[in-house]
């Protein structure tokens, strides 16, 4: 039985011999492509470099690279400007989205009675304003005046001779 397994792990020892082995030839067989190709890459460079020498002195390249310069310049002057202007736009539009946001938020909390949160009816709770300019459903208001002769918005002084009916649409 011993036998057996020793031969058998023998032979698993080889197959990963060889496959250690395989494996090793192709990352050599990589490393040589990838040196062959680094060479070309470097003496490609060294030709690009010596180029760059010759065309970077010359007079026609030092006007174009001053003109390109010019140019890069006065482009980002004028996108410092659109972005300038951009920023004041969307400031006032940011302005414009939070007046109607403010103003939203005025009339949702309108839709309501302030003294009981109740919605305005046609009955004894319709819309009721006072001088002040604040409105309260109309039971509320008189039943808040009787206690105390102030608007319970502002704290004006206010009876119940100051309450106008609102008939809003």
């Amino acid at each position: 039985i011993f036998a057996g397994q020793e031969d058998s792990q023998f032979i698993q020892i080889q197959n990963l011999r060889k496959d250690i082995e395989d494996q090793a030839g192709n990352f050599l067989r990589e490393i040589n492509e990838l040196q062959k190709d680094l060479e070309t890459k470097d003496n490609l460079c060294h030709q690009l470099e010596d180029q760059i020498i010759i065309v970077g002195e010359s007079p026609e390249f030092i006007q174009m690279r001053a003109q390109l310069l010019d140019d890069l310049k006065s482009q980002e002057e004028r996108h410092l400007q659109q972005t300038t202007e951009f920023s004041k736009q969307l400031e006032a539009k940011d302005k414009i989205c939070l007046e109607a946001a403010q103003l939203r938020e005025r009339l949702n909390l309108c839709e309501s009675c302030p003294i009981c949160m109740e919605a305005w009816t046609t009955d004894n709770h319709r819309m009721a304003a006072l001088a002040c300019g604040h409105i309260f459903g109309e039971s509320c208001l008189r039943q808040s005046l009787q206690r105390n002769p102030l608007c319970p918005e502002c704290r004006a002084n206010a009876s119940e001779n100051d309450i106008r009916r609102l008939f809003p649409r």
